[in-house]
């Protein structure tokens, strides 16, 4: 019996420990500070900081201090309370995995004062020991482009590859002189590079972003895998209450191009009134006529013929996504889940005219699907120890063909 037990926990750990390595990357954050009296300025001793829709919080010390470990990046309300004075709550608390968010508080014993804090966003985190830029959903929500990687060539020292991606796949950037392939995507502590080429075909919905940080060299060296820049992104997570959004765009009455993109988010949690379990469902669908519209027509004077789009050019591209989230006391459990799909064609800058001169039916077509799940335990023992166990999986598909034949 001992020794079967043995050889089974030697297999366990032969086949999860690889796994865990690798997923180790989901870094977590941490809230540090301390809690003082607004007017003279004294520690306040065993002030409860609560991170609201959460079962995370702490205490002050006798100093006034407290941290609080093991957040999962994104954006939260704090609520500050002390016996005899207002509670206080600050909103739009942004946390980054490993970065720690300084919130240092200021109690009063005026009830009269407002109860409620935005907190202001920062430029950069000045906690971080390398350059590493945060967009948040707030700031995604207001952006004039769509995917992980369109979102990340806005930063400085980030060039796109013209061209690339079309308007159904991933944009190629570069970071500081660096290759495509050398930049690191994680979603959900999965890393989404394929073997092929070292490109991510994975994508997320800009309505499923809970938070995209963005890192530029000086990165830790569990980051392996990464030589010009980190991409890490962490989707969103269901809330107390329901939620639905549906947004549609389409161009189909308006150009020749036919571009078009459904999405829609559902959330909330399992049952009512219980927000100790949550879920996060987004799905996306679009297709186009033109996978990458030109400016100028394609003219043909010795066959009489001109073209405002590309023809047989189209494309089209599913993306799913979910996440469930369960506390169970000091535990608590995260499954995520993501799904692409896409179709499309690419003409090669050579004979690309000819193609379309000639007959673009011939033209190969590209067929690529990427899925990766992520499970996520934790376990906080007190408030200055806890532990994590991260396992994740990941499939890439990659087809070539003529789809005339």
């Amino acid at each position: 019996m001992n020794k079967y037990f043995t050889n089974l926990l030697a297999s366990f750990i032969f086949v999860f420990m690889p796994v865990s390595i690798l997923f180790a990357q989901m870094g977590v954050g941490k809230i540090t500070g301390n809690v003082t009296d607004a007017v003279t300025k004294e520690p306040l001793i065993g002030a409860n900081i609560v991170i609201l829709n959460t079962n995370l919080g702490a205490a002050t010390d006798i100093d006034g201090n407290y941290y609080i470990l093991n957040i999962t990046p994104g954006t939260y309300d704090v609520k500050v309370s002390y016996v005899g004075y207002a509670s206080k709550t600050i909103q739009e608390v942004r946390v980054v995995g490993n970065i720690t968010y300084e919130l240092n508080i200021e109690l009063s014993t005026d009830f009269s004062l407002p109860e409620i804090i935005v907190e202001d966003k920062k430029l950069f985190e000045s906690k971080a020991t390398n350059t590493v830029k945060v967009v948040d959903a707030d700031q995604i929500s207001r952006m004039p482009v769509r995917g992980v990687a369109n979102i990340s060539s806005l930063q400085a020292g980030v060039v796109v590859l013209e061209g690339s991606g079309g308007q159904s796949g991933n944009a190629s950037i570069n970071v500081r002189g660096g290759r495509s392939g050398e930049v690191l995507y994680i979603i959900d502590g999965v890393p989404q590079n394929n073997l092929y080429n070292r490109s991510s075909a994975s994508q997320v919905s800009n309505s499923a972003i809970d938070q995209i940080s963005f890192q530029v060299g000086g990165y830790e060296a569990k980051y392996g895998q990464a030589q010009s820049g980190i991409v890490s992104v962490t989707t969103k997570s269901g809330q107390p209450t329901y939620n639905i959004l549906a947004d549609v765009v389409t161009s189909t009455f308006t150009d020749k191009f036919g571009y078009n993109l459904y999405t829609g988010t559902l959330s909330g949690p399992f049952l009512p009134d219980n927000s100790n379990h949550t879920f996060f469902l987004s799905a996306e669908r679009q297709w186009s006529l033109d996978d990458r519209p030109l400016a100028i027509p394609f003219e043909f004077p010795s066959i009489e013929k001109t073209y405002d789009y590309t023809p047989d050019n189209n494309s089209d591209a599913w993306r799913l996504s979910g996440k469930t989230t369960h506390r169970m006391g000091d535990f608590s459990l995260i499954l995520s889940g993501l799904y692409n799909a896409r179709n499309y064609t690419i003409f090669s800058l050579g004979t690309g005219t000819q193609f379309i001169k000639q007959d673009s039916k011939f033209a190969d077509g590209f067929s690529e699907s990427n899925y990766s799940f992520n499970a996520r335990l934790s376990h906080t023992f007190s408030s200055n120890t806890f532990w994590n166990i991260n396992i994740g999986y990941r499939s890439y598909e990659f087809k070539r063909f003529n789809p005339f034949f």
